[in-house]
């Protein structure tokens, strides 16, 4: 068995929100983490995601402030976030990694479906976009699920995220 530590420098988490009217994508940087590797299948890993970090590709100073406060990841008080690989199967080619991801101390199953390259020094795990709700992890700021008279006001309640992990051997 081989547990490999993350390359911070080398592994993110992307994301992509959208209201009625338009769509923000970025980043949140890793923490922390590894993936465990065993004759080079991925078996297991975590990974401790920095939500002091949220980015978004505009730079707007403001809305990574918005995206920070209470209204919705309130990272004073939950300034990290976490993922641990609890099921790795196979199916067509790829890997579907299942594990319970942690967001302001509410943690949910999720699965996605992505793939292990590797060259003589690291592992790097990319997986494809998947679907959150962020309703389930009590993050309300105008969502429909929540408010009904919304109009075209309101936030989507699912996010787009992915992985892009870089793990030294």
């Amino acid at each position: 068995m081989q547990q490999s530590k993350l390359d911070l420098k080398s592994a993110y988490v992307f994301w992509k929100g959208s209201n009625h009217f338009t769509s923000h994508k970025g980043t949140v940087k890793l923490k922390s983490g590894f993936l465990t590797i065993v004759n080079r299948e991925l078996k297991s890993g975590e990974f401790v995601i920095d939500m002091e970090s949220i980015s978004n590709r505009e730079g707007i100073d403001k809305l990574e402030n918005h995206l920070k406060s209470s209204d919705f990841f309130e990272v004073d008080k939950y300034p990290t976030s976490k993922f641990i690989i609890t099921e790795v199967t196979n199916e067509n080619q790829k890997i579907k990694i299942t594990g319970d991801l942690t967001i302001k101390d509410i943690t949910k199953k999720v699965s996605f479906f992505g793939v292990i390259l590797e060259n003589e020094k690291a592992y790097l795990l990319k997986s494809d976009v998947f679907k959150i709700n962020i309703e389930e992890f009590n993050i309300k700021y105008m969502s429909k699920s929540f408010f009904k008279n919304l109009k075209d006001r309101f936030i989507d309640d699912e996010v787009e995220m992915s992985f892009l992990v870089r793990a030294n051997k």
